[in-house]
């Protein structure tokens, strides 16, 4: 077997990436989930890393990226998906954790954080989510 990757986040990264730059830092072992290595000659392929609970997640910081090179900027409120289509991209996550709500909170303090950086009169918010119009606070 040939990779060009040492690594490989499965599924979602938010909370399992800070663990694998520890563990290449030295300072922890590989996350139980989430990551695909190849450790002496072999892979291991770990499960999905999902994260259950969104309230978890930080406020995404948008000031790290210079802002004046887009003309929009992406939101996302909810994560996954109700249905099962086995056409899906989200077909391999798992099912008890395929759809998962933003809270409000988080929600509002990001387009908040957005709104601090620029001008929204001249640009454009897009809601990124898989399923925006089943999403239940609307």
């Amino acid at each position: 077997m040939t990779t060009v990757a040492d690594f490989v986040v499965a599924g979602e990264g938010d909370l399992v990436f800070k663990e694998l730059l520890g563990y290449i830092e030295g300072k922890n072992g590989l996350p139980e989930t989430g990551i695909w290595c190849k450790c002496n000659g072999t892979v291991r392929a770990a499960p999905a890393a999902v994260v259950e609970d969104l309230s978890l997640l930080a406020v995404p910081d948008h000031s790290l990226v210079d802002q004046s090179f887009y003309r929009s900027i992406h939101i996302e409120t909810s994560r996954g998906c109700r249905y099962a289509c086995d056409f899906c991209f989200l077909s391999g996550m798992p099912r008890n954790h395929s759809y998962r709500l933003k809270p409000t909170s988080l929600v509002v303090a990001e387009l908040k954080a957005v709104c601090a950086l620029r001008d929204l009169s001249k640009s454009k918010v897009y809601i990124v989510d898989s399923n925006f119009r089943d999403n239940e606070r609307i």
